[in-house]
């Protein structure tokens, strides 16, 4: 199972078969307070402590004697925090003239972050974080040269992040 460094508080439920009123789930072999819902059911709560950081927990469940026993272990892995997906509201300016010099494009949006990048026409550009909902690029005199109509994504990796919508700039004849 995976959850979310960060995550707020959440109950987490373990399916299995075999569990009893005094079944104890360990977390990295310490004993929680458990609840039992049905012998192939039990919960435990976490608190936003157990999911502060990235990492790997083992849980197992433990029957009284006589009989019982220690359950194979499950892994719960604590993994970072998604990127968020870019949208592009608008770009400022969204045009300019054929040759020219460099221009600064503002792009206004969302879920900008630090390693959020902008691509001009499918090629990565040097990109300048101002905030979560604002990039700046320049556009270089190369980039403006021919006239046409030039996609603007922002590309932000893994985990999570993924690409924006397109926003169109024009490059008009001189």
């Amino acid at each position: 199972s995976l959850v979310v460094a960060g995550s707020a508080a959440t109950r987490l439920t373990l399916n299995g078969q075999g569990f009893v009123p005094d079944s104890v789930v360990r977390w990295n072999g310490a004993p929680r307070s458990t609840i039992f819902v049905t012998d192939k059911l039990l919960a435990i709560d976490l608190l936003p402590s157990d999911l502060a950081t990235v990492s790997t927990v083992t849980l197992t469940v433990t029957n009284p004697a006589p009989g019982g026993g220690v359950s194979t272990p499950a892994i719960l892995s604590i993994i970072p925090q998604l990127n968020p997906v870019p949208v592009i509201d608008r770009i400022t300016p969204a045009s300019a003239v054929a040759g020219s010099a460099e221009t600064l494009v503002t792009i206004n949006g969302s879920g900008f972050i630090s390693g959020s990048t902008v691509h001009w026409a499918g090629s990565p550009r040097i990109t300048t974080l101002i905030g979560p909902t604002q990039l700046t690029v320049r556009l270089s005199s190369a980039d403006l040269m021919l006239p046409g109509g030039f996609n603007i994504v922002v590309v932000t990796g893994a985990p999570g992040g993924g690409t924006s919508n397109q926003q169109l700039f024009q490059v008009t004849p001189a």
